[in-house]
């Protein structure tokens, strides 16, 4: 990062930060607050289905507040504090954590599916034919893992069981039979709805990062700087450094310089991402701050 950071033109950057008009930060800044509601929507739908009854207001305020702690913590690990959140109503560990673990692992599915298409772009071999066979290859995928779901939970708890110490046996056998269990209640036209909110959570997320790189003048076809977009979200998952800092960076000036966009924009652009955390991290500070966050 020290290395970026000393071959940069801070008069260049000075001056483009200057040109830069204040109307698109306030502009992006209801997409943020929008794209938290929709995930807490999403979660909310997803601990409904498992028989937990919370208000969707309280919803809000407990993934809010995990948005607080996911941002502070390597790879968002942090937001797993929903957990505790719904502990504290007397729900099981286990259910609380498949809740949360659905929850995240929709992102992640959905941010792995970018992933592939951007990778596919970078190496400038996308073809909507070969995505759209990878597409159907995973969803045949999950149709084989849910229809057999109960057979792949009892093997995942078989060898769970192997593995894990004897004294910690019957606390991970309980859990695990609580989430196979709640599994179970997911049915197709529920998995289609969840993954619905996670498309438009997802939209929410690139829409205004779309906008800011428009607005810092960053002129690249527009497929182009939203693989940018999503692949920084994909690194700045990786738990070696602070939200992404500097992987980011070196790969926006990497990925962005083959367009032509100087390194100094493309710096410009990454401070984007930290602007979008900064707003989320306030907006989700507000949420935490309240009695029945705080852990």
């Amino acid at each position: 990062m020290l290395m970026i950071l000393s071959k940069i033109d801070w008069q260049y950057m000075r001056l483009s930060l200057k040109q830069f008009q204040i109307k698109y930060f306030l502009l992006v800044i209801p997409f943020f607050v929008l794209t938290i509601f929709i995930k807490s929507l999403r979660w909310f739908y997803i601990i409904k289905i498992q028989g937990i009854r919370l208000s969707l207001f309280k919803s809000y305020l407990y993934y809010s507040a995990s948005i607080f702690w996911g941002i502070i913590t390597p790879g968002r690990l942090g937001e797993a504090i929903k957990i505790f959140y719904l502990k504290s109503h007397a729900v099981s560990a286990g259910k609380a954590a498949l809740g949360v673990l659905i929850d995240r692992g929709m992102d992640l599915f959905f941010l792995t599916v970018l992933s592939v298409a951007g990778i596919m772009v970078i190496l400038n071999y996308f073809s909507y034919t070969i995505f759209a066979m990878i597409i159907l290859c995973m969803i045949f995928l999950l149709i084989i893992t849910y229809w057999n779901k109960s057979i792949i939970a009892n093997k995942i708890i078989k060898f769970l069981l192997f593995v894990i110490p004897n004294k910690y046996k019957d606390k991970v056998d309980l859990f695990m039979n609580e989430a196979k269990m709640d599994l179970l209640l997911f049915s197709w036209p529920k998995w289609i709805i969840i993954t619905i909110l996670t498309v438009l959570a997802w939209t929410c997320n690139i829409i205004p990062l779309y906008i800011l790189g428009k607005g810092l003048e960053i002129m690249v076809h527009p497929s182009m700087l939203i693989t940018a977009i999503f692949l920084s979200f994909s690194i700045s998952m990786l738990p070696i450094s602070f939200n992404g800092v500097g992987t980011r960076d070196a790969f926006l000036i990497l990925y962005l310089g083959k367009a032509g966009i100087t390194e100094e924009k493309a710096i410009l652009f990454s401070s984007m991402f930290i602007y979008m955390g900064i707003v989320d991290i306030f907006s989700s500070y507000i949420s935490y701050t309240l009695k029945d966050t705080r852990c």
